[in-house]
């Protein structure tokens, strides 16, 4: 299973990066808006409510863009992918709650530990612990590119 750096770029930069700017943006204008009605005072308990709500449910959003994205591979642009070959230790889930689509099907995050060192992966999940892997990944981001089982 090979993945292009274009593809990771996306999905673990570009869009978390929208989202941070976005949802930031929204928040620092919820902020101006409660500072003005303050400033005024027309501030009424019920609009307070909602504005503590909707900036509540907006620094949970902000807090998961942030958590999703792995801002380290921007490092990794004109990067040589590493390879190792060892035995998978573990695989656990990511705090990326989202499927990502490769070519036709269905691909989550998780996290791959072979020989003590974690590293990004999005999978099917068709290798298990326990499986003996050659992997290519990102040196600055730890981000799998490229990973085959070993045949003997």
């Amino acid at each position: 299973m090979t993945f292009s750096f274009d593809n990771y770029y996306r999905t673990l930069f570009v869009w978390p990066l929208i989202n941070i700017l976005v949802f930031g943006f929204l928040l620092i204008t919820l902020l101006y808006i409660a500072y003005i009605q303050l400033i005024r005072s027309k501030f009424s308990y019920k609009k307070l409510l909602i504005i503590l709500v909707v900036g509540i449910l907006m620094s949970y959003i902000f807090a998961q863009a942030v958590q999703n994205s792995n801002l380290q591979i921007w490092k990794d642009k004109d990067s040589t992918p590493l390879v190792i070959e060892g035995v998978i230790d573990d695989v656990s889930k990511t705090n990326d709650t989202t499927k990502h689509n490769y070519n036709g099907e269905v691909v989550w995050g998780r996290v791959i530990t072979i020989d003590n060192k974690e590293y990004y992966i999005a999978t099917n999940g068709w290798f298990n612990e326990g499986d003996e892997v050659t992997i290519e990944y990102l040196p600055n981001s730890k981000v799998v590119v490229s990973i085959e089982l070993v045949t003997e």
